[in-house]
């Protein structure tokens, strides 16, 4: 019979934020305090005769976690059979944690789960309006089901657009009299996770999901150092069509100064504060800070490829 198992590790670190916040005072009644976590991994008797294949995969989930680099985190695992629930291996199983960017894994094997390895997402162009002497007479819909893949980790993805202006003059369009919409309706309007932080909107870390994405919601803000000792940087964003204005107070400190970049946004703005100082003569600053509006990003990209 085969067994299928699914494997959750949390560590303790908040993988996700650079910008760490003092942890606040419990509430009142104070919450019942979780068990003391295991900082070792505790010893296994030796195989007799032989370890079945449950036990060696324990066996490596200890060497694993054992591993001098590992100790100095607190570590809860747990494997347990999705067929019938038994609990196959578990350490520290109910101490509480932040798992930070690991929630990615149990979203990725949901996602394989429900939609399978094969699944293709699907960006559509769509119109109701006729198309005369190759200009089309009304407005053009682009239909987004959440396609992740459109980013700079896939490769370039100005091609992406660049594929869908080409779609467009193969169907005999050249020149559109209305205007580029993008549908995004194959997503709910929250935008953002649960207990995500107000003031970690403006990074990319944190930026808002939609159906129709563009390079992660996300933008690279650079920073250069002026020419001289307390002159203002310069400070520009390298994707165009992102929407956000740049509030430059960047200034240009000695050569042997360190740089010091911060940004700011309020949520729904498209101001972005950008603070600091960069050393003198020193290389490049590339920051990276979210959009607020994906919809708007991806359908001002799709514009300027047109």
């Amino acid at each position: 019979m085969r067994r299928s198992f699914v494997l959750v590790l949390t560590v303790l670190v908040a993988a996700c934020s650079s910008n760490p916040r003092p942890t606040p005072a419990p509430p009142s009644p104070a919450p019942v305090a979780s068990p003391a976590p295991n900082l070792t991994v505790p010893a296994r008797p030796p195989c007799v005769p032989a370890c079945t294949v449950i036990e060696r995969t324990a066996r490596e989930i200890d060497a694993l976690l054992g591993t001098p680099s590992l100790r100095q985190a607190i570590w809860t695992a747990v494997v347990q059979s999705l067929d019938s629930g038994e609990v196959l291996y578990s350490l520290n199983p109910h101490t509480l944690v932040v798992p930070a960017s690991n929630t990615k894994i149990v979203t990725m094997a949901v996602a394989a789960e429900r939609l399978g390895w094969d699944y293709r997402f699907e960006t559509r162009l769509e119109t109701a309006a006729p198309i005369s002497n190759g200009t089309l007479l009304g407005d053009l819909v682009v239909v987004g089901t959440g396609d992740p893949s459109i980013n700079q980790r896939m490769g370039d993805p100005e091609a992406f657009f660049t594929e869908l202006a080409d779609a467009l003059k193969g169907a005999g369009i050249t020149r559109i009299d209305g205007r580029v919409v993008g549908n995004d309706d194959a997503f709910d309007d929250e935008r953002y996770g649960v207990g995500w932080a107000w003031d970690d909107f403006a990074f990319g870390y944190a930026a808002p999901v939609g159906a129709l994405q563009f390079n992660e919601n996300q933008v690279d803000v650079v920073v250069a150092p002026g020419a001289a000792v307390g002159a203002p940087a310069t400070v520009r964003i390298r994707q165009d069509g992102s929407g956000l204005r740049i509030a430059n107070h960047v200034t240009t400190a000695a050569a042997d100064a360190r740089a010091d970049i911060d940004i700011f946004r309020f949520p729904g703005g498209d101001e972005l504060d950008v603070r600091g100082s960069v050393p003198l003569a020193g290389a490049e600053i590339v920051q990276s800070a979210a959009v607020d509006n994906p919809t708007l990003f991806f359908t001002r990209t799709l514009e300027a490829a047109l």
